[in-house]
C-alpha cells in the first residue's frame, strides 16, 4: 500500500495518511487494521448471505419442482439464472480452501455474474414478448416454425454464450498480463480493462431490460389483457421482473459509487446485499398471488361429511 509521509510526523507501521490535502491539517492516520477488520466482516457477512441465498435458490428449484405449472419458459429461465447465480455464491465458499488457486475461479465468476444478467434481461425480454405482443404460447402455435422448445433453446444459447468473448478476453489479458490486468484470489484487477469486460456489458444489459420494461409499462391495458389472456396476473408478473431488475442492479451501482468514493463501512452492506439475491429472488417469487395460492391449494385438505350407515 502506498504511504504518504508528512514532515515531523513519523508514522508507525499499521498506520496510513487517509487523504493527501489533509496531510498539512494534521488529520493523520487511519490504523490498517481497521481497514482489515471491515474487509475480514465483508468477507464473513459474504459467506452467511451466500448461504442463504444457495437455501434460498434451493427453495425456487424445489416450488417449480413441485408445482408443473411454473414449468413454463419464464420458469425455466428463472431457473437458469438461479443455477448462474448459485455459482457465484459457491465460488467464496471453495476460496475458503487455501490450496486452492483463485484465478480460475474468478473467471468463473466472471462468466457466472454476465450470465446472471443475460439470463435476467431475457427474462425481462420474454415477459414484454409474452404480455405486450400477446400469449406466446398461441403466436408460437400459428407461427407453425416454432415451438417452446426452440424459444427455450434460442434463449439459453444468447444467455449462456454472449459472456463467453468477454471472459476470453480476460483470460487472454490475464495470461498475456496485458494492461496490468490481473484476475485476483476474489475479483479482477480494477483498471480499464476490467470496464470494458465486465462493466460495460453489465450495464449495456441493465439498460436494455429498463428499456422493455418502460416500453411494457406504457400500454398497461394491453398488458392487463394479454397477461390475463395467458392465465397470469399482469402485476405478478411486472413485479418480479421489476424486482429482479433492482435487486441485480442496485447493488453493482454501489460497486460503482464505493470506486469513486471508497467507505470501509459501506463495502460490508454492499456485499452482503449483493450476496443475498437469491433470497430476494425468492422472496419475489413466493409473494405473488398465484404462487401463495399454490402453496394455499396444496396444504388445505378438503371437509369430510361423515356418513350415517
Amino acid at each position: 500500500m502506498l504511504v504518504h509521509e508528512r514532515k515531523g510526523y513519523a508514522l508507525s507501521l499499521d498506520e496510513f495518511y487517509t487523504a493527501e490535502d489533509n496531510l498539512h491539517l494534521g488529520e493523520v492516520a487511519t490504523c490498517l487494521d481497521k481497514i482489515s477488520s471491515f474487509a475480514s466482516t465483508a468477507r464473513y457477512l459474504q459467506l452467511i448471505a451466500g448461504a442463504v441465498s444457495i437455501l434460498s435458490i434451493g427453495v425456487v428449484v424445489l416450488l417449480h419442482w413441485k408445482y408443473p405449472k411454473l414449468k413454463n419458459v419464464y420458469g425455466f429461465c428463472l431457473i437458469s439464472l438461479c443455477f448462474a447465480l448459485a455459482v457465484t455464491n459457491l465460488v467464496p465458499f471453495l476460496l475458503e480452501i487455501r490450496q486452492i488457486q483463485g484465478s480460475p475461479f474468478t473467471a468463473i465468476t466472471h462468466y457466472s455474474w454476465l450470465s446472471v444478467f443475460s439470463w435476467e434481461t431475457i427474462i425481462i425480454f420474454h415477459v414484454h414478448r409474452s404480455i405486450s405482443g400477446g400469449n406466446i404460447s398461441n403466436s408460437i402455435a400459428r407461427a407453425g416454425f416454432c415451438s417452446i422448445k426452440n424459444i427455450t433453446v434460442q434463449y439459453a444459447m444468447f444467455a449462456w454464450l454472449a459472456p463467453i468473448p468477454f471472459v476470453l478476453a480476460g483470460i487472454i489479458c490475464h495470461v498475456t498480463r496485458s494492461g496490468d490486468f490481473q484476475y485476483g484470489r476474489h475479483w479482477f484487477e480494477d483498471n480499464f480493462i476490467s470496464t470494458y469486460i465486465f462493466f460495460i456489458p453489465t450495464f449495456c444489459l441493465i439498460i436494455v431490460g429498463i428499456s422493455l420494461f418502460i416500453a411494457t409499462m406504457s400500454n398497461m391495458g394491453k398488458v392487463r389483457h394479454n397477461a390475463e389472456e395467458a392465465g397470469g396476473n399482469p402485476v405478478d408478473i411486472m413485479s418480479i421482473a421489476l424486482r429482479l431488475q433492482l435487486t441485480l442492479g442496485v447493488p453493482w451501482v454501489g460497486f460503482i459509487i464505493l470506486k469513486f468514493f471508497p467507505d470501509p463501512i459501506l463495502l460490508p452492506v454492499i456485499v452482503t446485499i449483493n450476496s443475498l439475491q437469491g433470497f430476494f429472488i425468492m422472496l419475489a417469487l413466493v409473494t405473488t398471488k398465484r404462487v401463495k395460492r399454490f402453496i394455499k391449494d396444496s396444504y388445505s385438505t378438503s371437509p369430510t361429511i361423515p356418513t350415517v350407515a
